[in-house]
């Protein structure tokens, strides 16, 4: 809910303001947003808080633009899936290197 206050010439819009765990139950009740997540994006500087009374506070339009600066595109996405076949390949290596281990403590050599 929106409330519009005048204040001197300039009209100023008070947005609902949600404490992290609010902000969690409220746009990510399935997840994958958890409080700790917020967190980390708060220690990153892409959400912006406001502290009142002591309490971190979001609004929705904040969420948003968080979401906006966490966006990937392009190249970067691009470079992510590569890495994550080749560490898969990785993997697949590191799986048969250690079969190849066991079947060769299992028949005693060395």
């Amino acid at each position: 809910m929106t409330v519009p206050v005048r204040s001197g010439v300039e009209e100023t819009i008070l947005e609902r303001r949600y404490t992290l765990k609010q902000a969690v139950a409220k746009f990510y009740p399935d997840g994958p947003i958890t409080v700790s997540s917020l967190r980390t994006e708060i220690r990153k500087g892409r959400l912006e808080i406001e502290r009142i009374a002591g309490r971190i506070c979001v609004t929705q339009a904040d969420i948003a633009k968080m979401l906006e600066r966490c966006r990937e595109e392009g190249p970067a996405v691009e470079a992510r899936a590569a890495n994550d076949t080749r560490a898969a390949d990785l993997r697949i290596a590191l799986a048969a290197a250690r079969a190849t281990c066991e079947r060769l403590k299992a028949s005693g050599r060395k």
